[in-house]
């Protein structure tokens, strides 16, 4: 597991750095997100509401990368016995890369369609006393509309994500967590 944190962590170095220094066409955005657990925490777990960091370089038309951070609160249903395990929390860390559906001549439009691919690092918390790190991945599609405000570029982003953050690597007897997630997200050009 070690040696998948180190790759993991060259890997949105590479992504991540060179955009750091200059930030011409790089977006920083918060926002807010329901996860609506499914598989084996949809019998145990409510859905909740969620939080959305995101640091993205829109540097090429089509192709847009970046990093995400997510971070998740839920409880368990009401009626579950102590003894059924539900996760409580859940932190997620991906890079993120999108694919615009719009012609090659992006200025020209107001609202992007996408779709986007995640690699996820998480940990994620549980009633049971298993390792809490993962490693999985989420795909989604949304739209995202652009505008000008205090002279700054704007965007403000509906998506919906299905994720599946611990579903390459988790502890030996830990459930999968796989959810559905419509978040919305403003984000300002640097």
């Amino acid at each position: 597991m070690r040696r998948i944190i180190q790759i993991f962590s060259v890997l949105l170095f590479i992504f991540t750095a060179p955009n750091i220094l200059t930030a011409q066409n790089n977006y920083v955005g918060l926002g807010a997100t329901y996860i609506n657990p499914m598989g084996d925490y949809s019998e145990v777990n409510n859905g909740g509401i969620g939080f959305t960091a995101i640091f993205e370089s829109r540097k090429f038309c089509k192709y847009w990368y970046g990093l995400r951070l997510d971070y998740f609160k839920t409880d368990s249903l009401e009626g579950k016995q102590a003894s059924d395990f539900y996760f409580n929390r859940a932190i997620i860390i991906s890079p993120e890369f999108r694919y615009n559906f719009i012609p090659d001549d992006c200025e020209k439009y107001d609202i992007t369609p996408y779709a986007n691919g995640l690699l996820s690092i998480s940990s994620i918390s549980n009633t049971d006393s298993l390792s809490t790190v993962g490693l999985g991945y989420g795909v989604g599609v949304g739209a995202a509309y652009s505008f000008q405000m205090f002279k700054k570029c704007w965007m403000l982003d509906l998506n919906a994500l299905y994720g599946a953050p611990n579903s390459l690597y988790a502890a030996d007897g830990r459930k999968r967590l796989t959810s559905l997630n419509v978040g919305l997200t403003l984000s300002v050009g640097l």
